[in-house]
């Protein structure tokens, strides 16, 4: 999925072969395979910034995936879901698709996936402006990428660096103290924090 660095070409290309996937596997009675088919078309669309076309083929694959009772399908596209909520500037829902993201993802100890979802919500929090809880889960989400050995592909993310939204409001040393608060929280008290309300 080289979405994010492709050509407008390569990606029209794209979109074009998922779409004939989606096709086929109609044809096959997949359903697994048109789950997936447009939770692929929601990320291409994701990343050209279309929220609303991207919204749409998140949704179907959700429904089809909460259908099949496919659990990693359902993070898939809970997470396309509240990307493209975010994009569209529905943070409400964008917010309820990352938790319950992470209420599938927490039992598991899927570190990298938890990290996606603290990822996410940090920008929400950032988008809400409460920077010291965008840092803190930001802080969070590293410490876990780096126990896991490695980072997320650059297409699940496609998010700013969350200090600099932050800079604005905090200083740097009241963003490094936030950032490490995160990162020495362990990953049960980071997913605790990430669905406790804001106070």
């Amino acid at each position: 999925l080289a979405f994010a660095h492709s050509p407008v070409e390569g990606r029209v290309r794209a979109r074009s072969l998922f779409l004939k996937s989606r096709e086929l596997f109609e044809g096959l009675g997949d359903q697994r395979g048109v789950a997936d088919s447009l939770w692929s078309l929601a990320m291409g669309t994701r990343l050209e910034r279309d929220y609303v076309r991207a919204r749409e083929f998140a949704e179907q694959s959700l429904a089809l995936h909460r259908q099949r009772g496919d659990m990693f399908g359902l993070v898939d596209s809970l997470e396309e879901v509240g990307r493209a909520a975010f994009g569209m500037g529905d943070l409400d829902v964008a917010r309820a698709s990352f938790l319950e993201s992470l209420q599938i993802l927490g039992p598991l100890g899927y570190r990298t996936g938890i990290a996606i979802v603290l990822d996410n919500l940090s920008a929400q929090e950032n988008a809400w402006g409460r920077p010291v809880r965008a840092m803190r889960l930001a802080g969070a989400s590293e410490a876990l990428k780096t126990s896991a050995g490695g980072q997320a592909p650059p297409e699940f993310l496609d998010l700013p660096d969350p200090r600099d939204a932050a800079r604005g409001t905090l200083s740097e040393q009241e963003i490094a103290t936030a950032w490490e608060e995160g990162r020495v929280m362990g990953i049960e008290a980071a997913i605790a924090y990430a669905q406790s309300e804001a106070t």
